[in-house]
C-alpha cells in the first residue's frame, strides 16, 4: 500500500510508540510506497519517538518480501482516515494471510458486513480513529491464548475466501463506469 497522511502512516507510529510501553519487544514493520518527503518524514518520527528497535522501515518492498512480511507477521494494523470502497485490497491481502486486522471502523466496514457476511471475529474496529484504543486492541491481541488467536487467524482466511478478484474488479469498473457517466 501507500504510506500517506491518508492512509493513517502517523498514526500507526503513534501507535506503535503506545504498545511499546505495554510490550516491549513488540516489532513493527512498515512496508509500501512513500515519496521522498514522507520517507524523511517517517524516518525522523520513528528516530524522535526512539522506536528504531521496535519499527522496520522497509519503504516499497518486493512481493516476495511482502510474501515474507505477512507470513512472519501475527496482526495488520489498517489505520486509514478514510476508504471510498471496500474491500480494502490491503486488508483482503492481510486476511489471506490469516491476519486479524486492526482498523479505523468507518462506515464502508459496515456496509460491506451487510454486503459480503464475512465474519468479525477476526476484526477491531477502532472508533473515532484513537490510537489509544488501536494500542489497547494491539496489546490484549499479544496476551491472548494461542488457540483463541488461531481461530482469528482462520476467521480471517475464511473471510479473504468470501470474495473474487473478477466480482470486485467489476464492482470497481461499474462504479467508475457510474461516476464517468455522472460526470
Amino acid at each position: 500500500g501507500r504510506m500517506t497522511l491518508e492512509k493513517g502512516i502517523y498514526d500507526v507510529i503513534t501507535t506503535w510508540e503506545k504498545v511499546i510501553i505495554k510490550v516491549p519487544t513488540a516489532k513493527l514493520a512498515l512496508g509500501g510506497y512513500a515519496d521522498d518527503v514522507t520517507k524523511a518524514a517517517i524516518s525522523k518520527e520513528i528516530k524522535d519517538k526512539k522506536l528504531d528497535n521496535n519499527v522496520v522501515f522497509l519503504e516499497d518492498v518486493t512481493e516476495k518480501k511482502k510474501n515474507e512480511l505477512f507470513y512472519s507477521s501475527e496482526i495488520f494494523i489498517h489505520l486509514a482516515h478514510k476508504e471510498p470502497l471496500f474491500p480494502v485490497i490491503t486488508i483482503l491481502e492481510g486476511w489471506s494471510y490469516g491476519l486479524p486486522t486492526i482498523f479505523y471502523d468507518m462506515s464502508v466496514y459496515t456496509s460491506a458486513e451487510k454486503e459480503f457476511h464475512f465474519s468479525k471475529d477476526c476484526l477491531y474496529p477502532i472508533k473515532g480513529q484513537d490510537t489509544a484504543n488501536a494500542s489497547k486492541a494491539i496489546v490484549e491481541y499479544s496476551k491472548l491464548r494461542k488457540s483463541k488467536k488461531e481461530k482469528m487467524q482462520e476467521s480471517a482466511r475464511k473471510n479473504a475466501e468470501l470474495f473474487n478478484w473478477d466480482t470486485i474488479a467489476t464492482k470497481e469498473w461499474d462504479i467508475i463506469t457510474s461516476l464517468i457517466q455522472k460526470s
